[in-house]
């Protein structure tokens, strides 16, 4: 009777062990904040542990025209730009408007990425993220000056995903699936073997 109960101990300890070493599911990442000057480039990193479909990036916040218009500009981990984007409010309809920038991309290779969100008129001046942006040599102003008719407010969503931080910040821990499902598949295992036990 032992043996059969160590067996069946061992048989979930491996069904655990499965689950622990599946990679991570892709998750979602919100970053915000409000632009302080006119020339300000945000610069959001990410990784993909494997190829990856679906990947969708998004600006939220013009709320047709309460804060300034976003531009997106997508990076390889090297700087070499691989696309830009304005006034591509379908990528996610349900929270962005028509003024929202937004790349939904069927398939990116594995490795690490930028994404750069500027002020619509403050662009990258070439195919490299080292020849900067417009307004890199003005002398920075007060975004409320600047653009006095609408707020410095930005919002950036990355769908699909496996990690992801704001240029000098740090991104919110993901819990790893692989980890929930050992522990509950441990919970499991111990609640069965309890019951036996009675």
């Amino acid at each position: 009777m032992r043996a059969f109960a160590m067996h069946k101990l061992l048989s979930g300890f491996g069904v655990a062990l499965f689950f622990a070493a599946t990679p991570a599911l892709a998750s979602v990442f919100h970053f915000n904040g409000n632009l302080s000057y006119h020339n300000e480039v945000i610069t959001i990193g990410f990784t993909l542990d494997q190829d990856a479909s679906d990947i969708r990036l998004w600006t939220d916040s013009f709320q047709d025209d309460l804060n300034f218009d976003p531009a997106l500009a997508l990076w390889s981990g090297n700087g070499d730009l691989l696309g830009t984007s304005d006034d591509s409010p379908w990528v996610n309809p349900a929270s962005q408007s028509w003024g929202d920038a937004g790349f939904e991309l069927d398939w990116l290779a594995a490795g690490n990425y930028l994404l750069t969100l500027t002020p619509w008129d403050n662009l990258a001046l070439g195919a490299s993220l080292s020849e900067g942006f417009s307004f890199d040599a003005d002398t920075p102003i007060d975004f409320s000056v600047w653009n006095a008719w609408s707020g410095a407010n930005w919002s950036v969503w990355l769908d699909g995903v496996d990690a992801a931080s704001l240029s000098g910040g740090n991104s919110a821990p993901v819990p790893e699936p692989g980890l929930l499902s050992l522990l509950g598949i441990g919970a499991l295992i111990g609640y069965r073997s309890r019951r036996r036990l009675r």
